[in-house]
């Protein structure tokens, strides 16, 4: 098997999928890579491999179901283990309701995108791993119609809601491996306003728990009062949270203090003129369609160029990810003959070149099929 293990573990901003190898060969010296890495998760799937190994070897990453390159860096090789990693962002999962928990699984081919065969798989057959961490929300995908329905999201922590009075932090920072506070993620792909209640039983009286939320939005001196419950709203929020329960007091030593943690969370009316799901607060191309997370076409690495005696006259972006490409560059020659040059390049290194001779059209004539030299005559008044 090619496969030796598969790794998989979900931290509170990407699924890391990790293809163990037998052999992790460099990347070769053919037009494309002869080998390619996939993972799948929830049915859709992302490839890794190496475009163009002569011209740039890093790898790159496709999404299948997008039709579409990922950023730079979502996918790394390691040839020194033999490890091909994948770091897919949740967020951008969850843009397309992909959701934890996650069912994970990889593969090895042989070629790359439609062009490629399955060589192996972890686990075996279809079999997948199901994973799952910090919860993110599936918030409607960003469209021009407004989204005016509320969703309330809760928070539950492993092993429960619930802080003893040894747990009591009484506001001081506590050393790394025993903070007894209740760390939680929240992705928004959608740009909403949040706002989150903190409540806890108080049956001694005296108690009093803090919330603090970072990330895309800070809920600043909100939540870290005396007040019970504890609440802070945030707008126009889009993009990862992290929230914090401190224990800043707890009073009852024979049940300790139970919380509920909510998050109401309300799309805002988004404008997305080119309608490719991207708002225009975070359309880097707001009028041009594009299957990128910024929200622009993929970037183009691949032109064929044309040249008429060395002088070049026409150029035309082409895709071959799929297969080959047409293209078509009408040109006008004078008389007589002429090198037209055809120039294929990728990421500014020409991959080939191909020359023709051409002939232009004769110059017109006149009588017996002798060049026409006679100066026009000017006519009669």
């Amino acid at each position: 098997t090619e496969i030796t293990s598969l790794d998989v573990a979900v931290t509170a901003d990407t699924v890391e999928t990790a293809i163990h190898l037998v052999s992790l060969p460099p990347a070769g010296t053919t037009a494309t890579s002869p080998t390619s890495y996939s993972t799948t998760i929830d049915g859709r799937r992302f490839d890794s491999f190496v475009r163009y190994p002569a011209v740039d070897p890093a790898p790159m990453t496709w999404d299948a179901s997008a039709a579409a390159y990922m950023p730079a860096g979502t996918s790394t090789w390691d040839t020194a283990t033999n490890t091909v990693t994948f770091h897919i962002p949740r967020t951008y999962l969850a843009g397309a309701n992909v959701v934890a928990p996650y069912e994970v699984a990889s593969q090895s081919n042989f070629g790359v995108l439609s062009a490629s065969a399955a060589d192996d798989h972890a686990p075996e057959g279809t079999r997948t791993v199901g994973v799952s961490n910090a919860r993110v929300i599936a918030i409607p995908t960003p469209s021009v119609a407004p989204r005016s329905t509320a969703q309330t999201v809760t928070f539950s922590h492993d092993g429960g809601n619930t802080f003893y009075p040894e747990q009591s932090t009484l506001g001081t920072t506590q050393e790394a491996g025993l903070d007894s506070s209740h760390t939680f993620d929240l992705d928004v792909p959608q740009t909403s306003d949040v706002a989150f209640t903190l409540d806890w039983t108080d049956a001694v009286g005296g108690s009093d728990l803090y919330l603090r939320v970072t990330g895309a939005a800070d809920s600043d001196s909100q939540g870290t009062t005396s007040a019970r419950p504890e609440t802070a709203s945030l707008t126009d929020v889009r993009g990862h949270l992290t929230i914090n329960v401190n224990p800043y007091l707890v009073t009852d030593e024979q049940n300790g203090t139970t919380y509920t943690l909510s998050a109401v969370i309300t799309p805002k009316q988004v404008v997305d003129t080119d309608g490719d799901g991207v708002p225009d607060s975070a359309d880097a191309c707001p009028t041009v369609v594009g299957t990128g997370t910024n929200g622009c076409p993929p970037p183009v690495y691949e032109h064929v160029n044309l040249y008429v005696d060395g002088v070049k006259v026409a150029t035309q972006d082409v895709d071959t990810t799929n297969g080959p490409a047409s293209f078509a560059m009408p040109v006008t020659v004078g008389a007589g003959s002429h090198t037209l040059t055809l120039e294929w390049q990728a990421y500014g290194r020409v991959l080939a070149t191909k020359s023709v001779q051409v002939s232009g059209p004769p110059p017109p004539t006149s009588g017996k099929g002798k060049p026409n030299k006679d100066k026009p005559k000017a006519p009669k008044l």
